[in-house]
């Protein structure tokens, strides 16, 4: 039992050692490119379409 433990204890260090080898391996940043996301304008609702929601919304909660 002993002798299947050390072989898995020297497995794992050498899987572990042997991982961590290639540092370059991710792609390397773009620092050129900058992300800013642009909300849309915020559209206001009309006062039908308004009606139409508290419509809406007073059935469902008939239901329930």
């Amino acid at each position: 039992m002993r002798k299947y433990i050390l072989i898995s204890v020297l497995f794992a260090g050498a899987l572990f050692s042997n991982g961590c080898s290639k540092s370059d391996e991710l792609v390397p940043a773009n620092k050129s490119v900058l992300r800013e996301y642009v909300l849309p304008p915020a559209s206001f609702m009309t006062p039908d379409e308004r009606a139409v929601i508290d419509e809406r919304r007073d059935e469902y909660n008939s239901i329930l």
